[in-house]
């Protein structure tokens, strides 16, 4: 953009936007020195253009904040009207604001470079200078550069007439490249195993011609990728690594937002941009079958376990390593890589005890990127003494001593013959024999049956004898074991008293202690018939709760001290003419099954009690 200013012999001076054109009088006569203005010359005309080019030499239109700028200002006589002649001129001042407001003079003041007779032709322009583009100077992204010339001589031709002076204003403005922010998650799909880790790599770059602050990135599936960054300038970028262990197929997206600092963009004060990234997650399986589910033996016989491990995909498994139990050694195997969809068999024998059995077949491999794999199968293995067998499991392995222990007794034959006349015996629990008339070839008979009121804990065989058709006896056995738990607690009085006339004050002193042999939660005494609880958090509590838990253990003994005022012949403690008061106290507690036990204990007081003389 131009500005002239022309001005006639008259003082009217006017200034128009006009870029001299350059032509072969610039080349061969430029800038000469009081060189006469031509014939007939009637205008003082300024030709005034800015020239902004980059570090690198060349014209530019936008700029980004920081890049570094070049202005230079063009004098020169542009063409006028029909009929009007411009006179040559030169001397005067040509000065520069920047967009920063800061002023400089380039030509003709103090310091700088004369202007020379700008003629028709022959194009002044001044030395350059340097700007650093800083977008608090620009408003709504436009920075404005302005040039002044004053105090030009114009050259008339008119000898004796006051020559007029040649002056001009012009100003210019170049855009700055809007703001911008981009962000990019790579890989921008990817597939995860379930368990494994999703890895992704964010990069934040600034896009336009503003510094950005503030710059805030969000991660709507996980918190480990959101970021913060103070400021990050034009051109510039950051990146980073974050992950997350994705359970189902998700997408990624992450928005990052930052804010504009100086020179704010009309309607524009941050910048916004967003990407997301899809994962798909798949569940990598890997399996073992143990067969057959119930496997019978006899008695001496070896049980063979067929072993089936396979790897339904989609990954290559590799460490895959079997171990089953109770088998022998040879059982386990180590198979170094698998593929998808492969399957590996293979059987194992050992000889096992008499009995029910269960053998444990456990799998294990690893896919890269995700923790180990695991699965199992169990079978079991019954060898029998000739086809017969006996369990014998109590319905509750703990009970309170002095009840009564409930079991399930379970008869089978795998055996490929029918059995007579079963006998089925239980000294210790009378209640669980039976006779019974025969057990047919893969039968199963269960009952359940009781003892009698325990004392102590009991080991229990019960055993059971058939009939083979060659008159053989089949004899199997099996154990049952059931523990007892004895709660019990000791209520414990002792007391003083003391008389002041006829006032008897006692003082008691309760103790409560637990001589069964499990612990009691909740513990407490009631005393009668003064109506009175006394537990952990009574007043009158003395101690013994050693752990400070609240549980009595067994042999702890806790201690609560009372004190009682009763009056002869009131009615109240003291019958009229009663010297004595029986006190009752009962301890109370849970035990580990879950039931009450309580222990009472009677205090009473001396049968003969001194009163003194009086009224």
């Amino acid at each position: 953009m131009s500005f002239i200013q022309r001005r006639t012999v008259l003082p009217v001076i006017l200034v128009a936007s006009i870029v001299a054109v350059l032509g072969a009088f610039l080349v061969s006569n430029q800038f000469v020195f009081g060189q006469e203005a031509p014939p007939g010359c009637n205008v003082s005309s300024v030709g005034l253009s800015i020239v902004t080019i980059d570090s690198e030499g060349n014209y530019i239109g936008r700029v980004s904040n920081g890049d570094e700028v070049s202005y230079s200002v063009r004098l020169s006589i542009p063409e006028l009207r029909e009929g009007e002649v411009a006179c040559n001129y030169s001397g005067g001042r040509l000065s520069v604001t920047l967009p920063s407001g800061e002023t400089v003079d380039v030509a003709g003041a103090e310091g700088a470079a004369d202007i020379p007779t700008v003629s028709v032709g022959a194009v002044y322009e001044s030395p350059a200078v340097a700007y650093t583009v800083n977008q608090a100077d620009a408003e709504n992204m436009v920075l404005v550069v302005q040039a002044t010339y004053q105090g030009g001589e114009s050259h008339s031709v008119e000898e004796g007439e006051d020559r007029p002076e040649a002056e001009g204003a012009i100003s210019d403005q170049i855009r700055m490249n809007p703001p911008g922010i981009e962000i990019q998650i790579v890989p921008p799909n990817q597939l995860v195993y379930l368990g494994g880790v999703a890895d992704f790599t964010i990069t934040v770059a600034n896009t336009g011609g503003f510094t950005l602050s503030n710059v805030e990135v969000t991660d709507s599936l996980s918190t480990n990728c959101t970021r913060s960054f103070g400021s990050i300038v034009v051109g510039a970028s950051e990146n980073y690594s974050c992950s997350t262990i994705p359970e189902v197929d998700s997408t990624n997206e992450a928005t990052v937002t930052a804010q504009i600092i100086g020179g704010v963009p009309a309607a524009q004060s941050q910048v916004t941009d967003s990407a997301s990234a899809t994962i798909d997650v798949e569940t990598v399986l890997i399996a073992i079958d143990l067969s057959p589910d119930l496997q019978q033996v006899r008695s001496g016989g070896a049980a063979t376990i067929k072993v089936e491990v396979t790897n339904p995909g989609p990954a290559d498994l590799t460490d895959v390593k079997v171990t089953i139990i109770p088998m022998a050694v040879d059982c386990d195997r180590v198979i170094t890589a698998m593929a998808a969809d492969e399957t590996v068999n293979y059987e194992c024998q050992q000889t096992l005890p008499l009995g029910l059995t269960r053998v444990t077949g456990t799998v294990i491999g690893k896919v890269e990127g995700i923790d180990t794999l695991s699965n199992s199968d169990e079978v079991r293995v019954q060898v029998f003494a000739l086809g017969l067998y006996v369990e014998k499991e109590p319905v509750e392995p703990t009970i309170h001593k002095g009840d009564s222990a409930t079991f399930t007794i379970t008869i089978g034959n795998p055996g490929g013959s029918a059995l007579s006349d079963v006998q089925v015996t239980d000294d210790l629990s009378p209640d669980c024999s039976r006779e019974l008339d025969g057990v047919a070839s893969d039968e199963i008979i269960t009952y359940e049956c009781s003892s009698e009121e325990l004392q102590e804990a009991l080991e229990n065989t019960i055993s059971v004898e058939g009939t083979a058709p060659d008159g053989g006896l089949v004899t199997a056995s099996a154990t049952a074991f059931v523990e007892l738990i004895s709660p019990a607690t000791v209520i414990e009085f002792s007391q003083t008293d003391s008389m002041v006339l006829r006032v008897i004050v006692n003082v008691l002193t309760i103790t409560e202690s637990n001589t069964g042999d499990v612990a009691l939660t909740d513990p407490y005494v009631e005393v009668e018939p003064l109506g009175r609880r006394l537990d952990l958090d009574s007043p009158e509590f003395i101690g013994g709760d050693e752990s400070d838990d609240g549980i009595m253990e067994p042999g702890e003994v806790w201690e609560w001290r009372l004190v009682t005022v009763a009056i002869v012949g009131d009615g109240l403690l003291l019958p009229t003419g009663s010297t004595s008061v029986s006190y009752e106290a009962t301890g109370h507690g849970t035990d580990s099954l879950g039931a009450d036990v309580t222990f009472p204990a009677v205090l009473t007081e001396r049968d003969t009690l001194e009163l003194p003389i009086g009224n």
